[in-house]
């Protein structure tokens, strides 16, 4: 580390020198890092990351650097170069609590960080232009977020709380073209849905038919933990599901008494499954684990048939039980 910093000096001084580079002022330092931007805040809190294409990572070396280049520089210069990025980000990003925008654009990306939810002040996420084929349903608990676009990828399915956060006001998922479910908390927002859902047939024929199979489309990709898909007719509940329901709401809502917990070890799966639902009812907002009623609402039959004419993408509304799937209204 202490090499690798010496030599980041290094860089720093001959970079900045041979591009006569300026020091920002005082609220403000932006600088590249190898076609890497960090924009860091007064307190040198990193606020901003954007990184532009290139071949492999070190960023998680990077980021310790500059955290300690940060404590010891006495100014921070504009525009300098240093590595560049990845395949895959790393788990240290999940460690800047401060960071407020990160534009991970065409860098090939096959994942997010599975600790990305912990950068709970994020505001701003960009990842056009990868091979995203999913998005962690993490994402959906960073409550400041207000901006997410996943352009350009190879998604076949978002997760079911995506858009039920009230920050979330604008989503671009543009361009994946096998992509045909959009949560039906999106009906709401700002959303970039062109060449979506992008299929060779149309719904013609038996209308029920043909909205069944929209909806098994609409339904691909779907998280493995999901094990019945339940229609208007299932009027009741698995077991499991209840079960699952009960614990969360005992986990969730702990007692003060631990000795009133139930005395049993779950495998760390479910533990997760219970810290991280799968989604929640998008009629009453019950959590939900195993169990699905999804209902499908084409796009061309919304008000939003205007505005969206290159896309055959329809909202799903994800609902805990026949109930809800029956009286849930998408424009209610």
């Amino acid at each position: 580390m202490n090499n690798i910093f010496v030599k980041l000096k290094n860089v720093i001084y001959y970079v900045s020198k041979s591009l006569s580079s300026t020091i920002y002022k005082k609220h403000f330092h932006c600088f590249l890092v190898y076609r890497t931007v960090f924009v860091c805040s007064a307190s040198c809190q990193v606020v901003k990351i954007q990184i532009a294409p290139s071949q492999q990572l070190l960023l998680g070396e990077i980021l310790r650097c500059f955290i300690l280049f940060f404590e010891m520089a006495d100014v921070i210069w504009h525009d300098f170069f240093l590595f560049c990025v990845c395949a895959l980000s790393p788990a240290e990003i999940g460690d800047l609590h401060d960071l407020e925008t990160l534009d991970v654009s065409m860098n090939q990306l096959m994942s997010l960080p599975d600790r990305l939810h912990r950068c709970l002040s994020l505001q701003n996420l960009t990842v056009d232009h990868n091979l995203l084929n999913h998005v962690p349903r993490h994402l959906c608990w960073l409550h400041r977020l207000n901006q997410l676009s996943m352009a350009a990828n190879r998604l076949t399915f978002l997760p079911l709380d995506l858009g039920r956060s009230r920050e979330l006001q604008f989503v671009f998922v543009d361009n994946n073209v096998d992509l045909k479910g959009l949560p039906s908390y999106l009906y709401n927002k700002v959303i970039g849905c062109s060449g979506c859902g992008v299929s060779s047939h149309s719904l013609e024929g038996d209308l029920g038919e043909a909205l069944g199979e929209a909806l098994s489309e609409a339904l691909v990709g779907l998280p493995a933990e999901v094990k019945v898909v339940a229609s208007g007719t299932d009027n009741v509940v698995p077991l499991e599901e209840l079960a699952m329901r009960t614990l969360h709401r005992i986990y969730h809502h702990r007692p003060t008494d631990l000795s009133l917990l139930p005395p049993i070890t779950l495998p760390k799966s479910l533990l997760d499954l219970l810290q991280f639902p799968l989604g929640h009812c998008h009629r009453c907002s019950q959590a939900m684990f195993t169990t699905i009623y999804p209902k499908l609402f084409p796009l061309r039959d919304t008000a939003l048939a205007g505005v969206h004419r290159r896309t055959t993408v329809s909202f799903v509304a994800y609902c805990c039980s026949s109930h809800c799937l029956r009286t849930f209204d998408l424009q209610g």
